[in-house]
């Protein structure tokens, strides 16, 4: 998790070396099995977040049938060979190819990830785009059009040069605005009107 193939044995310490890495697509756990279920477990739940890919690692092959609820995407037995590790990476990148439903942004020297099916809409303030999401706002430097290049295609929605919405969180479709399911109410801009219209027309349509 940290690029340099760590391993921990305080689930604690991998937690925070997780969220100080800009490398936060995998991690990897050399582990004593007495540590395995609290290590997965623990890591997930405090990071909030059970989408995480964990490949464990060990010299021990029966451990491997005990951690079918742990759900790891791979268990390697030592000794390692370059083989076995880019077969799992090459498995990694291909799931996540085939599941693009993250949203990059960098904060400060960070590379930030988010799940798009957690972001209820953006929008911009100034220089900044900020993110309002199930668990709270972020926010980074950057541009509207940046943000479009990411989620264009994948139920989001420009309604304003100010605002792009995810429509799973849209609860009531106006005219000139959408209200979103905290409250929320956000303006469609004249421009934008024309094509919301069509959008719901075609998904009425479909059903």
């Amino acid at each position: 998790c940290c690029g340099k193939g760590c391993s921990f044995d305080n689930p604690q310490v991998a937690c925070e070396a997780y969220r100080q890495s800009t490398e936060n697509l995998k991690s990897y756990m050399q582990h004593q099995w007495s540590l395995v279920g609290g290590m997965a477990g623990t890591f997930r739940e405090q990071l909030g977040n059970d989408k995480i890919s964990i490949v464990y690692i060990s010299s021990k092959e029966t451990y491997a049938m005990s951690l079918f609820q742990v759900r790891p995407l791979d268990f390697l037995i030592k000794p390692l060979t370059k083989e076995k590790v880019a077969a799992v990476l090459e498995q990694f990148i291909r799931l996540s190819e085939a599941n693009k439903n993250e949203f990059y942004y960098h904060a400060g020297k960070s590379v930030c990830r988010l799940y798009l099916d957690e972001i209820h809409y953006f929008a911009c303030n100034g220089r900044k785009v900020e993110i309002y999401t199930s668990s709270g706002q972020k926010e980074f430097y950057g541009a509207m059009r940046e943000v479009w290049e990411q989620v264009e295609g994948k139920g989001f929605w420009i309604i304003h040069k100010s605002y792009i919405v995810n429509t799973a969180f849209v609860s009531v479709y106006h005219y000139d605005s959408v209200q979103m399911t905290d409250g929320t109410r956000l303006p469609i801009s004249q421009k934008y009107r024309k094509a919301m219209k069509e959008n719901l027309t075609e998904r009425y349509q479909r059903g």
